[in-house]
């Protein structure tokens, strides 16, 4: 008996650890959304080929994606109230890594990009935009695996597509697993969060 408070206490701190990691590493359907566009992209470049309206919906589906899943996160995630994950040290230098290799990419695409004559024409100066791009929004929108696998990918296709090319689906079908993936990890999410809630808010009763 002496035990149920601090009990009561742990679960309570591990329920809100929980709550807190959808605000970083958790999005529900964040994640469905962009798995959801990630196929379309994959198919609309494999399957319909370079173009103006190839490149205006993989420009405009990727920033759609990117500010749509952070309005999911505040609008729907944080129902209870502002909470801020805390990375492990392990994470947190996985995610830097994986950025300062990105940056690292960006950095010699461009480069190379310029000596070859790139820039010469408009369509160049896009492509520049959105390889340099990169590592920024690696760095402040893409936190998991998934998203990261994802995002690069839609970022390369929109500079690819804006400087009028294309992503051949034979050679890029596992990014569509990758977003199925996020499919379904996003679908998982999203209840586990209606549980959650309803475990916070019956521990609140029971402190009341």
């Amino acid at each position: 008996m002496k035990d149920t408070p601090l009990r009561r206490t742990e679960e309570v701190q591990r329920l809100t650890q929980e709550y807190a990691s959808y605000s970083q590493s958790r999005n529900g359907l964040g994640n469905v959304l962009g798995g959801v566009v990630g196929l379309i992209i994959v198919l609309l470049n494999g399957l319909v080929g370079p173009g103006f309206w190839t490149a205006v919906l993989t420009i405009g589906l990727t920033f759609g994606w990117l500010v749509g899943k952070e309005i999911i996160r505040h609008r729907v995630y944080l129902s209870l109230g502002m909470a801020r994950e805390l990375w492990s040290p392990r994470e947190r230098k996985y995610h830097t890594w994986s950025v300062l290799f990105v940056a690292l990419i960006s950095i010699g695409v461009c480069v190379v990009f310029i000596l070859l004559g790139g820039p010469t024409k408009p369509q160049g100066w896009l492509y520049l935009f959105f390889v340099a791009l990169m590592p920024w929004i690696s760095w402040r929108y893409l936190r998991t695996s998934n998203e990261f696998v994802v995002g690069v990918f839609l970022l390369c296709a929109c500079a690819v597509t804006s400087a009028g090319g294309s992503y051949g689906l034979l050679g890029w079908w596992w990014v569509g697993l990758v977003a199925l993936l996020m499919v379904y990890a996003g679908i998982v999410e999203h209840r586990r969060y209606g549980r959650l809630v309803a475990q916070l808010q019956a521990q609140r009763m029971v402190d009341e």
